[in-house]
């Protein structure tokens, strides 16, 4: 069996590579020259691809300048006066590309775009919309295009809404169109509701599994637009996602998030018990990169810290090139490639200059404090000297969901929207104990997740 390159055997080659060339090596023109001498080396096992040139002794690749918050401000002003219209990341980096400017927008030390783009005076993005607002940007998204709004067409699209938060408010694309009083489009209105989780239902009882997003005769996109998800599609179909695969069983963490595998929801408890700063899950891969890949982001931290679950493999497994794996546990491992190679692009053009952490399945559970703790310590110690993070008093630790166990009844989302009718009700901020009201969530279903002050805060009726 052929031998894995050692980090000493890499920098030596890296270090032929600057002799030959006089410039130091990019990942992609290290592959092609070690291609050259027939070898191939994933230098992601050793770390940042920067530090390998340090260890190298080789002139790092020059970084795109961090600009002062005073620079960006002035970038956005610039922006605003010639285009009448508050810019995007996205368009704000083409709008410096084609000038030939490079500059990050998204440095650890800068504040969010909406408070940068406060900062230069010109009106902020729009982040949240309320149902009567989507319903009037689909009236005159058809009204304008003659057509019905597909869910495809309104993925990051600037000025509305992500089409799974439309579909989150409606149940489903189509009965947000019903609403709206538009025409269903006849391709997304095919097949029923009914026939579509009949699908799934088939499958199960045809291979005693749930189906893997692909192995269906439809596209999972169908199922997304119609269900928003297609773990919402299975739950709908009345089965727990991934219970028969090699994620592992759905996990409800410490405080309340529901997360879809073990692993996942293991280092939800750590990070809540380590430092209980807020973090947010399955964040698009194109709110940090230029991408057009539909990546979810597992973990995100203060925008900094970025966390990848890589449940289905081992490290030794990702990092053998010659594992004998299953053709979806090695299509798996491709993608985790994939996302590393976007992130690792997107650090060497100066794009970002946060953390990036991939996280792998571990055989024996009961060691998996020690793992995560190994893994994640310079991030704990960075978010609670920095970021006010706190140790909990008495860590506490989540549990597997049953298969026979209903699941979470309300997502953040919707209880953040009870919220908001509750005020309106009572033309006042609520308080814990109006929740006793008839037809409203208990105040445990609250508080099980986080404290009542941060629901106030989240649902903007506290600074």
């Amino acid at each position: 069996m052929r031998k894995s390159m050692t980090e000493e055997q890499l920098l030596q080659h890296m270090i032929d590579y600057y002799e030959k060339n006089k410039v130091a090596p990019t990942t992609r023109t290290l592959k092609l020259f070690l291609k050259e001498k027939e070898l191939a080396c994933n230098t992601f096992r050793f770390g940042g691809f920067n530090e390998l040139l340090a260890k190298a002794n080789i002139p790092l690749n020059k970084a795109t300048k961090v600009r002062t918050i005073e620079e960006i401000s002035s970038f956005i002003k610039e922006y605003y006066k010639e285009k009448k219209e508050s810019p995007s990341i996205r368009k704000m980096h083409q709008y410096l590309s084609n000038r030939g400017i490079k500059a990050t927008l998204a440095h650890p030390t800068y504040p969010t775009w909406n408070e940068l783009l406060g900062i230069a005076g010109v009106p902020l993005l729009k982040e949240t919309f309320t149902k009567e607002e989507i319903i009037d940007l689909l009236k005159r998204d058809y009204k304008d295009k003659k057509v019905p709004p597909s869910f495809s067409s309104w993925q990051g699209r600037d000025g509305f809404p992500n089409p799974t938060t439309v579909v989150k408010y409606f149940g489903s694309w189509n009965q947000a169109l019903r609403v709206a009083g538009i025409p269903l489009n006849q391709e997304n209105d095919k097949y029923s509701d009914l026939e579509l989780l009949n699908m799934i239902r088939e499958f199960f009882n045809k291979y005693n599994r749930i189906p893997f997003k692909d192995e269906l005769a439809l596209d999972r996109s169908v199922f997304i637009r119609r269900f928003g998800s297609w773990k919402d599609a299975i739950i709908e179909a009345g089965f727990i996602p991934n219970s028969q695969s090699s994620f592992g069983a759905l996990y409800y963490s410490n405080h309340g998030d529901l997360r879809p595998s073990t692993l996942e929801g293991l280092v939800d408890d750590f990070i809540h018990n380590r430092t209980q700063v807020p973090h947010k899950h399955d964040v698009p891969y194109n709110t940090f990169f230029v991408t057009n890949r539909q990546f979810d982001i597992d973990f995100v931290i203060k925008d900094k810290w970025l966390i990848e679950c890589a449940g289905m493999l081992t490290e030794e497994d990702f990092y053998d090139n010659f594992a004998k794996l299953d053709k979806i546990t090695q299509d798996y491992k491709e993608k985790i490639k994939l996302k590393m190679e976007i992130v690792e692009n997107a650090r060497k053009e100066g794009n970002f200059t946060g953390e990036f952490i991939v996280l792998f399945h571990q055989q024996k559970l009961k060691n998996i404090n020690n793992y995560l703790s190994n893994k994640l310590a310079i991030m704990i110690q960075d978010i609670n000297n920095n970021f006010d993070g706190v140790p909990v008093s008495i860590p506490k630790t989540g549990r597997v969901v049953k298969p026979s166990e209903k699941l979470q009844k309300y997502t953040d989302e919707q209880l953040i929207e009870i919220l908001h009718k509750l005020a309106k009700e009572l033309d006042r901020k609520p308080k814990l104990s109006d929740l006793r009201l008839k037809g409203y969530p208990t105040q445990k279903t609250y508080l099980k997740r986080c404290k009542w002050s941060i629901w106030l805060k989240r649902a903007g009726f506290e600074s």
